[in-house]
């Protein structure tokens, strides 16, 4: 027994060469699986590099409007003041909005640039699955024909003739094999390491893509906050079309009743103005007259008045510098991400594939050795009987 585990030394050589492999094997699968997952997640979260765009045309579009509005209520008195500022305060925010508009439309067009590159990656990565789980399949069975040979060889008296021969088939067979697994198991480390980088690259990409949510949700808070103001200001707007009347007196009229008394008939005269001509102060109108158009004025402006804002917040909008910036890091990095793994995968396709085909062979000449050795032990058993 000790005599054969002498000379099966490089048959034991290559057994431990096949475990170490088939665990660097197992790891690169877990490793091109997390990789993958996570380009896959960031071609998905690219997406949002649209919303962004639409968004920021949204916000630049109601930004033009509140301006709008804004500068058409400032005849209010209780608003004038607040209504005025704020409008400077938006139409300072215009151009740079604007600026950033542009830059989210570049950044969408190289998003999908990014996600396309990554969808031909993920392409591969579907292949090299497969290759990896051969190569798998193709290790396990090996390591478990040459256990069996192995065994089998092991358990040969040493009187038998064959065990010598067979003895020198595994080792001469193992002698073969092992380069063979050793130069796939220098490719798969190679590959570990180079997966390491493409590893640490994506998850910066994560973090310049967890940027885009940011950004995203900053654009959706001023447009939460434009939106009801805009809302109440149309409404405002609408008001200040609206006409008022107020009584001023009757017409000159006299009509004689029952008994020849004679009484007032005229009929009612109005004023009549809008509720901007009201604001604007009409010329020539008594004060009496006068309080009425401005009570009146009150009783529909002040409801609408109550559900206007006029204290937002724009300052946490994105511009167009951070764009470009979160753009170039995006590009940079993911490009980086893309190509290093996508190159590691065709490196590791060459000794894949030498590996597969070899050990196909060196199967066929295992099977050989271990078929005769079962056979001898056959031949043997019959003997006894």
């Amino acid at each position: 027994m000790v005599y054969a585990e002498v000379q099966m030394a490089k048959t034991r050589a290559l057994m431990d060469s096949i475990e170490l492999a088939e665990t660097h094997t197992a790891q690169i699968e877990e490793r091109v699986e997390k990789v993958d997952q996570e380009l896959e997640e960031a071609r998905r979260d690219l997406a949002k590099t649209k919303e962004i765009y639409e968004n920021l045309d949204k916000l630049n579009t109601a930004l033009e409007v509140a301006s709008t509005l804004l500068a058409s209520v400032t005849i209010v008195p209780t608003i004038g003041v607040a209504a005025s500022a704020l409008k400077k305060t938006i139409d300072l925010t215009r151009y740079p909005v604007d600026k950033a508009t542009d830059a989210a439309r570049v950044l969408e067009s190289i998003s999908q640039e990014l996600r396309a590159k990554i969808y031909r990656v993920e392409e591969q990565v579907e292949k090299v699955d497969h290759k990896l789980l051969s190569t798998l399949n193709t290790q396990n069975d090996f390591q478990v024909l040459l256990g069996d040979a192995q065994s089998c060889i092991d358990s040969l008296s040493t009187s038998n003739s064959s065990k010598a021969e067979l003895l020198e088939q595994i080792e001469a067979a193992s002698a073969i094999a092992n380069p063979v697994v050793r130069n796939l198991d220098s490719a798969q480390k190679t590959f570990l390491e180079g997966i390491i980088s493409v590893e640490n690259q994506t998850l910066k990409a994560e973090e310049q893509i967890n940027k885009l949510f940011q950004l995203d949700a900053a654009i959706n808070q001023a447009l939460s906050e434009l939106n009801p103001m805009i809302k109440a200001l149309e409404d405002i707007k609408q008001a200040l079309k609206k006409t008022v009347r107020v009584p001023y007196g009757i017409t000159p009229k006299m009509c004689k009743g029952k008994w020849g008394i004679p009484y007032p008939c005229g009929t009612p005269v109005y004023f009549s103005f809008s509720v901007m001509q009201i604001l604007e102060g009409p010329s020539r109108i008594i004060k009496p007259v006068m309080d009425l158009l401005n009570k009146e004025v009150d009783k529909i402006l002040r409801p609408l008045l109550r559900k206007l804002n006029l204290d937002i917040n724009l300052g946490g909008i994105p511009g167009a510098e951070e764009l470009e910036s979160l753009r170039n890091q995006l590009e940079s990095i993911l490009n980086d991400a893309i190509d290093d793994f996508a190159r590691l995968i065709l490196e590791f396709k060459v000794p894949a594939g030498a590996f597969s085909k070899e050990m196909l062979e060196a199967a066929s000449k295992m099977k050989e050795i271990n078929d005769c050795c079962h056979l001898n032990v056959e031949e043997r058993l019959q003997r006894i009987e």
